[in-house]
């Protein structure tokens, strides 16, 4: 997916995106399906299959966390809303936490294949979505691989 940058170290030009390790659950859907305290997590050996298919890329994608949230112009017009003082205050604490994106999925994504018993990662692009897409089938045949083995 795509995704926009946040703290610090994700504002450098070599950073090409993110490999998400886990969500900041600021979004309403996960709410519904269980309390916010739940984490939303990426499973560890699809996250490993990523930052290998990015390694051998040549690419340059940070591993850490992303800010999961309903509102695109929360973040791109924070100004131009009646909560917007809210949101800017809220958008510093995500950046003094280190989270790296601001993205519109990977919470849901995370929390329901948690509850389903079932495996997901995600890898976010700040600019060359072609070349996420190729790492992203990369870490897949990886997958599958390693599954077949098993």
């Amino acid at each position: 997916g795509t995704a926009g940058r946040v703290s610090l170290s994700s504002l450098d030009p070599a950073v090409s995106g993110v490999i998400v390790t886990g969500a900041v659950r600021d979004e309403g859907t996960t709410r519904q399906y269980i309390p916010i305290e739940y984490p939303a997590v990426a499973n560890r050996i699809v996250v490993a299959a990523l930052a290998d298919a990015a390694t051998q890329s040549g690419a340059c994608y940070l591993e850490g966390l992303a800010h999961c949230k309903d509102s695109f112009y929360g973040q791109i017009d924070p100004d131009g809303l009646p909560g917007g003082a809210r949101l800017k205050a809220r958008w510093q604490a995500w950046m003094a936490g280190n989270v790296l994106a601001s993205e519109m999925e990977t919470a849901a994504l995370f929390v329901v294949s948690s509850i389903r018993g079932c495996r997901a990662g995600a890898i976010m692009s700040f600019r060359e979505m072609d070349q996420t897409i190729s790492i992203a089938l990369a870490a897949i045949r990886q997958l599958i691989q390693a599954d077949a083995e098993r």
